[in-house]
Order: structure tokens, then sequence, then C-alpha cells
């Protein structure tokens, strides 16, 4: 084998953290700011103590900016940057917990419910911070020192009061939801709706930012007698989606055309049987009071078995009627309409 010569090549690389690192403390993180298109904007942390350990260059580490206001004066080990929240968001791990800001200017947050409350980040050394989506849900995971792995995310659900919901063919259903966001979510949620296309569906407003507190909107649908599955689907600029499910029944009933369509009846006496069905579309289930209008004097009408019934979509209602005439009742010919 010969002889081989390693080396360097002088002039290739630029020492950009001198100037903000003069203990020479080691550099723990480095993080790109990916909102910044030109990929010139970055964070870096620095472990030690009594130095500053966040420092911000939008012009690739020719210039920077301290970043360290509200921190606590311990080692900063871990930085991530969240580029697709709104606004976008830097977090630090440090040897007192996790912290976060807004990328814009230092307004540090430690990232942890209230102490003694389920999910509370012990006070330990974060080791290592990593970002990412699982199940549709942004995550922020963070190992410790001596206190295993630990996980923080923020989130917006939808809860709709009236769901299901039952109107009549021309009537328009009205679902009324709450947007909530949760553990400081802050980015805006674009809404729509995903439906059989026998349906109209409008989500309103189709965009805003949850709150704890919840923002209302509404769904509205419309559309032909049926029983729909749909879905209220919510999105944010990290990719996050939900579908939060709806289910509208849209019903109606109506009857056959009577047969005979004209009768003759004698006086005093009565019709022969007329019969018609009373059907019912969707998932209609409710009472039908049936009665006539347009007879004449001294004259009656009668259904058989009842004057109510209750027919649905497998099962139609048979109804029969009849006509009785007294001895007061007029001749002639006269509309009847079955209500």
């Amino acid at each position: 084998m010969g002889n081989h010569e390693c080396g360097r090549r002088a002039g290739t690389w630029a020492d950009r953290t001198g100037v903000i690192n003069p203990g020479s403390f080691p550099i723990s993180g480095i993080a790109l700011d990916n909102s910044d298109a030109s990929g010139q904007t970055a964070f870096v942390t620095i472990m030690g103590f009594h130095v500053s350990h966040v420092w911000k260059t939008s012009n690739a580490g020719q210039s920077w900016t301290d970043f360290s206001l509200g921190l606590p004066d311990s080692p900063a080990n871990a930085v991530v940057v969240d580029s697709n929240s709104v606004p976008s968001t830097v977090y630090v791990g440090s040897d007192e917990g996790v912290f976060s800001t807004s990328t814009a200017s230092p307004s540090w947050i430690e990232v942890a419910p209230t102490p003694n409350q389920p999910g509370f980040l012990p006070n330990v050394s974060v080791t290592a911070l990593r970002l990412f989506n699982s199940g549709g849900i942004k995550r922020l995971r963070a190992s410790t020192y001596g206190r295993g792995i630990w996980e923080f995310w923020s989130d917006f659900q939808a809860a709709f009061s009236n769901n299901p919901l039952t109107v009549f063919v021309g009537q328009t259903a009205v679902f009324a939801g709450t947007l909530t966001g949760s553990n400081g979510y802050t980015s805006s949620v674009d809404l729509s709706c995903t439906a059989p296309t026998a349906l109209v569906c409008i989500v309103s407003p189709n965009k805003t930012t949850p709150t704890t507190s919840g923002v209302s909107i509404t769904v509205t649908v419309t559309g032909p007698a049926g029983d729909y599955a749909l879905n209220v689907v919510g999105t944010d600029p990290s990719g996050v989606a939900h579908n939060f499910p709806l289910t509208p029944h849209v019903v109606n009933f109506h009857l056959t055309p009577p047969a005979p369509s004209s009768i003759t009846v004698n006086r005093p006496n009565s019709s022969v049987p007329v019969s018609f069905q009373a059907t019912a579309a969707g998932s209609f289930g409710a009472a039908v009071d049936l009665s006539c209008t347009g007879l004449p004097s001294g004259a009656t009408c009668n259904f058989q078995l009842s004057s109510t019934i209750f027919p649905t979509s497998a099962s139609p209602v048979p109804v029969t009627l009849t006509i009785s005439t007294s001895t007061v009742t007029p001749s002639g010919v006269f509309p009847l309409t079955i209500n």
C-alpha cells in the first residue's frame, strides 16, 4: 500500500460563531427556519452558564441577534423550529425544561402545563428535541436526563351539539359547532365539507383560528330525502388534519293518488272504499294525521283503521277512506282534498 497524506484545504470553512461564543462552549444545536425561503435564517444553542444561550441569524451567520432574553441561565442543549405554525415557533431544550417563542422576537414561555397536573414535564435536563406529525397531530418529543422521553402536542378539535339532525325536505339542517385549540394551539384552520353529491354543504367561517374557549362554526346542509354521512374537514398549515363526522337525516312523506279518483254517494249512505298509501323517505318516523277538506255539509270523512298513521321508508301504510253522507247533504260535485 502506498503512502498517502491527508490534509485539509485552507479557506473552505469560516467560523460563524466565534463572535457569539467567546467562551468556546459547545454549540449544542442548529435549526433552520424554513419559513425563510432563502435558507439563511437559523437558530443556534450554546451550552454553559453565564452566556447568551440562543442566537438567531438571518444572513447565514454573517451577523447574529441575541435571542436569550427570558430564558433561564442554564445550558441550552437542543433546538428545533416549527416553520409551519402561525407564527413560526422555535423550541429550546435546556437543563431546566423546554421553552418556546415566536421566531420573530424572543418572548420565552415554558412548554408545560401547570405543575402537578397530568402532562407536567419534570424540571430536568432536556437532551434532545424532535418535531413530527403522527396520526394527523403535530407532536414535540423531548428526551431527558434520567426521566425518559416526554411528548407534547397542540391540536384543534370540533364538537357539534345537535348531531345527528333531522329536517324535512326543503328545510336547511344547521349544525352548531365549536372549534377549540389546546396546549397553546395558534394556527389558522381551513374548514370544508366532504359530502355526497346530492347535498349542498357549507361551513361558515371556512377559515378561523381556534381558541381555548372555542370559536363558533356552523354547517348548513340541504338536499333531497335520505340518510347521509358527511365529514367536516379541518386542516392547518402544518398538515394536521381532522375529520369531524356529521349525520343529517332529510326526511319526507307523501300520499299515493287515491283509487278510485272519483266516487258517487247516495244520501244518506257511505261511499265505496277509496284506497291510497302513505309512504316515507329517509328515516322518517313521525306520526301523520289525516283529514279531509272540501266536504259538503252533512258529509264526513272516515279513515280505517285510524286517522293517525306511522309510515316509514321500509313500511308504507295502506289507508282506506270512505265518505258518509246524511239527509242534509246537498247534491253536487265536490272536489275533495286529503290532507
